[in-house]
């Protein structure tokens, strides 16, 4: 056969293939999957898209992970089954709910990091918030729950709306929605991350739909009409509003998705791109299949997806312009689907499996839609911090009062004495670390409040390590690099085995620095300490990134100058690492 003759029609065929389905509506009767990924069991909700794929879990009592490509990496079981509901925080940390109220962390390794049993039944996915932390809503309450799985507050609520799931405004504050209307309105409170009720709303009409954005909440009302609520001043404000006739929508306006600047709305027979700071609607296309019944809407890298029982299409989010429309065989028993960057459209079957159907062809290199969590503290909502620790005035907290906040952050319910401890958190570290930088005294200069006190040192590290929160790694790991004393050093060692995120390996690089130097490179203790911490931080933080560098400190602490008992404690720590199967 002629080579050239056979690379021509290859060629010619992959062409035609990628023109029919450009163009037209792509009929999947009898169409090959691309792949196909075999589940645990039957996916019980949507899946929950990660960076690396897609985290499902099923009836089966199993949370899987799904590439983009259709393998499954890893699979998780549970005791007790596991509930319709699933969230994906910071730095791809999973978290599920299962049928005892139990509330399980698991990280993009598939590693159980903790569990937490709420005090009451979870009916919603957990709500991540930007510092670690998470919200966990019930029938007539609210919990929050730290990086740490320790509970932090649970404040009553009158019943609330379970079907309107609670959302965040841009400041950090939640909407909860209640069940009981006023005069055929919904009323909602307006709660502050640290567990305090900010303000009761009462809106226009009866609430439909909500959800956040980066200018504020949208909602949609049973009236047909539609609005965005903000924040200003400290207290939540009509932004803009659009009525029914506006929106030619007789029923609640379908919330389709969101970008940071324009919200697509289904509103009657038509989707709606409007802009979010002003309401203006920018573009109106009539809807290319009947979404009365919609079952999946995202944004992905060809545009806007949405999909029904029948079939899925895909509009540029410029224009609305048809980018791709396909219909799905009618015989085919799926009960959740979603559509992917790559061009495909995922069915989640009743025979167990999510199965991928090339709908678009796509070029080598496309955009990508995923959006994670932005990390952030919410020092909008600090109290003031007072006055700093100095020489003249002494330790700003005192001994007593460290000792019970550190209490209240092991066992749970520090509530809203976290925006005191917070602020002055933040001021000590800064303090700490400019202490420990401190080197050459000038004649009679006197030394630095925290040089001076080590002990007090210990304690506000301590209090950070306990904190639950991602706020103060690099103050740890700043102080790794700086501290000389051994008995303060083995103090931050510790803290950072206590305080573990680090998904951008700044603490593992700290105490690798350590292991290097000289001045403990025959101390026993800190050794085996750094062995304990790496382990501790890779366990937690599970990323293939994390898991190298911690292998890699480990493997040079198998150098004979390190001593046998090091290097015992040192492969006995690699051992625990391949253990994980990161």
């Amino acid at each position: 056969m002629d080579f050239r003759a056979h690379r021509k029609s290859v060629i010619l065929l992959a062409i035609l293939l990628a023109t029919s389905l450009c163009a037209g509506a792509v009929d999947l009767k009898g169409s090959v999957p691309g792949w196909v990924a075999v589940l645990g069991g039957n996916p019980i909700c949507a899946p929950a898209r990660t960076s690396s794929g897609y985290a499902v879990p099923s009836d089966g009592r199993t949370l899987s992970l799904v590439s983009a490509g259709g393998t499954v990496i890893w699979e998780k079981s549970f005791r007790s089954r596991l509930q319709p509901f699933i969230s994906v925080g910071i730095s791809d940390m999973i978290y599920t709910v299962t049928k005892d109220s139990g509330v399980h962390m698991v990280n993009p390794g598939g590693v159980l990091v903790w569990s937490h049993k709420a005090p009451f039944t979870v009916t919603e996915p957990p709500l991540c918030g930007s510092d670690g932390r998470i919200f966990l809503r019930g029938s007539d309450a609210m919990e929050c729950v730290g990086l740490n799985g320790v509970s932090k507050w649970t404040l009553s609520l009158a019943a609330q709306d379970t079907g309107t799931g609670a959302q965040f405004f841009p400041d950090g504050s939640i909407l909860c929605v209640e069940k009981k209307l006023s005069d055929g309105k919904t009323r909602a409170v307006r709660v502050s991350p640290f567990g305090d009720v900010l303000e009761e709303i009462t809106f226009a009409s009866r609430i439909a739909y909500v959800r956040s954005c980066a200018a504020g909440i949208i909602l949609s009302f049973d009236d047909g009409s539609m609005g965005l609520c903000t924040v200003k001043d400290g207290a939540a404000l009509s932004l803009w509003a659009l009525g029914r006739g506006t929106l030619g929508s007789s029923s609640a306006p379908r919330i389709l998705d969101v970008t940071d600047g324009a919200c697509f709305m289904l509103a009657g027979a038509q989707v709606k791109k409007i802009d979010l700071l002003t309401g203006e609607i920018l573009q109106s296309a009539v809807s290319p299949i009947d979404f009365q019944t919609i079952a999946y809407s995202g944004l992905t890298a060809q545009g806007l997806a949405v999909g029904d029982k029948k079939g899925a299409v895909c509009l540029s989010p410029d224009s609305l312009e048809t980018v791709w429309e396909c219909t799905f065989p009618p015989q085919k028993k799926w009960s959740h689907m979603l559509c992917t960057d790559a061009g495909f459209v995922i069915l989640c079957t009743a025979s167990w499996s999510m199965e991928a159907y090339r709908v678009k062809q796509v070029p080598g290199k496309t955009g990508v839609s995923y959006r994670s969590i932005m990390t952030g503290a919410y020092r909008q909502f600090y109290a003031e911090p007072g006055a700093a620790s100095s020489n003249l005035t002494g330790p700003a907290i005192m001994e007593a009062g460290a000792e019970e906040y550190l209490a209240l952050l092991k066992k749970g319910g520090i509530a809203g004495r976290e925006a005191r401890l917070l602020p002055m958190l933040d001021a000590e570290l800064s303090a700490l670390q400019e202490d420990w930088a401190w080197n050459s005294p000038r004649p009679g200069q006197e030394r630095p409040f925290f040089r001076q006190n080590p002990d007090y040192g210990e304690t506000i590290v301590s209090l950070a390590a306990a904190s639950g929160t991602l706020l103060y790694q690099k103050n740890i790991a700043g102080l790794l690099r700086l501290i000389t004393d051994r008995s303060f050093l083995l103090c931050v060692i510790k803290a950072a085995k206590e305080s573990p995120y680090d998904a951008d390996c700044t603490m593992l690089s700290a105490l690798e620095g350590i292991i290097r130097r000289g001045q403990f490179s025959k101390d026993i203790v800190i050794l085996e300490a750094v062995c304990d911490a790496v382990y501790e931080i890779c366990r937690f933080n599970g990323s293939a990134r994390v898991a190298q560098k911690s292998q890699q400190i480990l493997s040079y602490m198998l150098f004979p100058q390190y001593g046998y008992q090091v290097q015992k404690h040192a492969r006995s720590t690699l051992d625990k690492i391949i253990e994980l199967k990161l």
